[in-house]
């Protein structure tokens, strides 16, 4: 038979290896192997180890790709909310504007400091007002001075105060030097700001 290897009851591993002599004997010898055993087990708890710890990094890739798909799903699913929603907001703003413009009052939208941000066109018609001059015409340049302080008044509790209305009646000087009077109701609509400001929308109509 070939080698042997036995443990010995003290924890020492030896090799054991026999041969028959041609006179009819036996010859053999055994060599202590523990070291060798012990460094064979070294070995294996390394490569135990090592396996374990790939292992852990493959489960915890597959996670880590898993939550990222998740992350990118969840992603695109809010964009392709919020491009419906400015689609939407889009569409509702052009019916605004459809409206706006096919009709005979005057609509005005203010922002916080009540700057003109949009005029339907018969108002662009009344204060001859230039497309472009959005955001940079404060309206009180076009109410009579007996007038402005009253509409400021409002104007600046209305810019403060959410979801409140008010009805005026004011003077509105055109370029020509003509006056018009203009009864007003005027309401606060959330701004770019609304903690702090609100946007102030106007629907005036000719009492002249």
């Amino acid at each position: 038979t070939g080698p042997i290897e036995q443990r010995l009851l003290d924890g020492r591993w030896v090799k054991i290896d026999e041969h028959r002599t041609p006179a009819g004997g036996t010859v053999g010898y055994r060599v202590d192997i523990t070291s060798l055993k012990n460094q064979q087990a070294q070995i294996e708890k390394s490569r135990q180890t090592t396996e374990q710890l790939n292992q852990a990094l493959l489960q915890e890739k597959a996670l880590l790709e898993q939550r990222v798909t998740e992350r990118t799903e969840q992603l695109q699913q809010k964009l392709l909310e919020l491009q419906a929603a400015q689609l939407k907001l889009e569409r509702g703003e052009a019916r605004f504007r459809q409206v706006a413009e096919n009709v005979a009052d005057y609509i005005c939208l203010l922002d916080p400091s009540g700057a003109v941000v949009y005029a339907n066109t018969p108002l662009q018609r009344l204060l001859e007002l230039a497309p472009e001059a959005s955001g940079k015409v404060p309206l009180l340049d076009f109410v009579h001075p007996e007038d402005q302080k009253d509409l400021a008044q409002a104007f600046s509790h209305l810019a403060t105060t959410d979801g409140v209305s008010d009805r005026l009646q004011c003077r509105v000087t055109r370029p020509t030097g003509e006056l018009h009077w203009i009864t007003l109701v005027a309401r606060s609509i959330p701004g770019p700001d609304a903690e702090t400001a609100r946007n102030v929308m106007f629907v005036g109509h000719d009492v002249t």
